[in-house]
């Protein structure tokens, strides 16, 4: 089973309230049968302190594929973008938005473990192109705990996808200031490649994997 996140409060560390967790997490896992490990992919920049933690509740750590990408604001600004031609989420129907989910979730391309119009997606800084009625570009952006994040990027043709990002582009850098960091989780080697070729290689990171055996 894979852990979306693993969050205790500042006030609740320390007191054993996370092993607590993962402890009756695992007891359920165990109930259900059929599960055999359980799988959190961290950030390349985790702190010291929650890698100490998992290993003391014996995951085993190890490094994942170059697949996550930290930028600015201010470095999306200087990207050289065609001038945008797609809507902000807020703009779109949600009829549209739940035709476009169900139709990526028919073939195994929906990624996301939330709706595109529920929170965390930020509808307001997302944006679409369409045609014909159709969406045929995404870029929507999520933020969790704090930390924003371009969620998914989705384009048939260079045209829609250069729309949405210039889009988004334009409702970031309305709302946030230039050092404001956005996260990118590449899962695809196609997405991988073209953040290399926007934003450099040496921008890519890889994320660690923790596991444990149940």
């Amino acid at each position: 089973v894979i852990l979306r996140s693993l969050f205790v409060d500042t006030y609740g560390r320390r007191q054993g309230t996370g092993t607590a967790l993962l402890c009756q997490l695992e007891k359920l896992l165990k109930q259900v049968g059929g599960i055999y490990s359980m799988v959190l992919a961290l950030p390349g920049d985790c702190d010291p302190g929650s890698l100490a933690f998992l290993e003391k509740n014996k995951f085993r750590l190890s490094a994942g594929e170059e697949r996550e990408l930290t930028v600015t604001v201010g470095e999306l600004a200087k990207l050289n973008l065609p001038t945008a031609e797609a809507d902000l989420g807020n703009q779109v129907d949600d009829r549209i938005l739940d035709a476009f989910e169900g139709e990526l979730r028919a073939n195994d391309a929906y990624l996301l473990p939330y709706g595109l119009g529920q929170p965390p997606v930020r509808r307001e800084l997302s944006s679409y192109a369409r045609k014909d009625g159709k969406i045929t570009g995404a870029a929507i952006i999520a933020e969790e705990q704090g930390k924003l994040s371009l969620a998914y990027l989705y384009g048939e043709n260079p045209v829609a996808l250069s729309a949405v990002l210039a889009t988004t582009r334009g409702a970031l850098t309305a709302a946030y200031d230039e050092k404001t960091t956005l996260y990118m989780d590449l899962a695809s080697e196609q997405g991988r490649k073209m953040a290399g070729k926007l934003f450099g290689k040496e921008k890519l990171s890889a994320r660690r994997i923790a596991t444990k055996s149940i």
